[in-house]
């Protein structure tokens, strides 16, 4: 079985980067976060126990290292990428306003373009993705032996959208 996860690139700035889920200290592991349900199913399918697993991640593309010339900390204060950063926070009065009504102190409040823009001064969310403190994996890998000799592999990456899997079999 092979299974794949696109968590969405801004789904991924605003929870695993710049949210709650940021910094698996404080949260959960991304896989778990993520992919919980995805496992269960793979091995629910299975039929069978999980007898080994190896797993591999990394943060390789929200970090500092990564951050465009002139970025500033905050995409408030001016940053010359403001339009056409696909994860700026200023997205948040525009296209991407349904985000907020998660974690904005008064989901019932009318926000304004003009409020949403003071809060995202002060909040995490007004943070540019290249300078957040996140360390949670942008894409990893698991690799599953059953018990049964079935394997299964699922893969989890920022950069896609939406969920597939793929059942080979006799």
């Amino acid at each position: 079985m092979r299974a794949h996860e696109g968590v969405d690139p801004f789904h991924q700035a605003h929870s695993f980067v710049r949210g709650h889920w940021g910094r698996s200290a404080d949260s959960t592991p991304m896989i778990i976060a993520k992919c919980s349900h995805d496992t269960d199913i793979i091995t629910w399918l299975m039929n069978s126990p999980c007898k080994s697993v190896s797993s591999f991640g990394g943060t390789n593309y929200f970090n500092k290292s990564n951050t465009p010339d002139g970025a500033t900390k905050r995409c408030t204060d001016g940053c010359p990428h403001t339009e056409s950063c696909l994860y700026s926070s200023l997205r948040y009065t525009t296209d991407r306003k349904r985000w907020l009504d998660m974690v904005h102190p008064n989901p019932d409040e009318e926000r304004t373009v003009e409020k949403t823009t003071e809060w995202l001064k002060e909040s995490n969310w007004g943070r540019c993705v290249y300078h957040c403190v996140n360390d949670v994996v942008d894409h990893q890998v698991v690799n599953m032996q059953f018990k049964n000799g079935t394997t299964a592999s699922l893969l989890m990456v920022a950069f896609d959208v939406g969920r597939t899997s793929e059942i080979y079999g006799t």
